[in-house]
């Protein structure tokens, strides 16, 4: 499934199985890919994220701060890593329940290398805030980004980054 993330059918092949293993998740995942969901679905996937959402976080989960948390189309989509050390950072930033975010926020992080970002594919939205950056060349890769935001933060050379017009 990581290796398509814009494929919804390999989402819900996945959700299938996991929903014949008796898992919630599978019924998670195929509720929040319905293009039109009624007023008791949208109340099933707040229950279910509330009562299951840190546990299909994973080893990510406390990692993150809980709040500005999102799921989308099943996985999650948005989140704010906690402040951590450089190694920590590192680790988390390798984990697969990352793959699928579209904005993250690594405000109160220490991360000078962003090299750790490019396998984050799906990232459209990146905060990265108070913290000494040396080179933006590694997110030349991160295709879909369009909003970064470095308030703050002190960037040695920007000449990596190349503006549309």
């Amino acid at each position: 499934m990581h290796a398509h993330l814009d494929d919804d059918a390999e989402r819900l092949v996945y959700s299938d199985m996991l929903t014949e293993a008796g898992s919630l998740q599978g019924e998670f995942i195929m509720l929040q890919l319905l293009d039109k969901k009624t007023r008791a679905q949208i109340r099933r996937i707040s229950e279910l994220t509330k009562a299951y959402g840190d546990k299909w976080l994973g080893p990510l989960h406390p990692k993150l701060v809980k709040r500005g948390r999102a799921f989308s189309r099943g996985f999650l989509s948005k989140c704010e890593l906690k402040s951590m050390s450089k190694k920590e950072l590192e680790k988390a930033l390798a984990l697969p329940e990352l793959r699928t975010v579209s904005s993250l926020n690594l405000s109160g992080s220490k991360l000078s290398d962003l090299q750790w970002l490019a396998g984050l594919t799906e990232l459209e939205e990146l905060e990265i805030l108070i913290a000494p950056v040396t080179d933006l060349g590694p997110l030349s890769v991160l295709t879909k980004l369009r909003s970064l935001d470095l308030r703050g933060t002190q960037v040695d050379d920007l000449s990596p980054l190349s503006v549309a017009a």
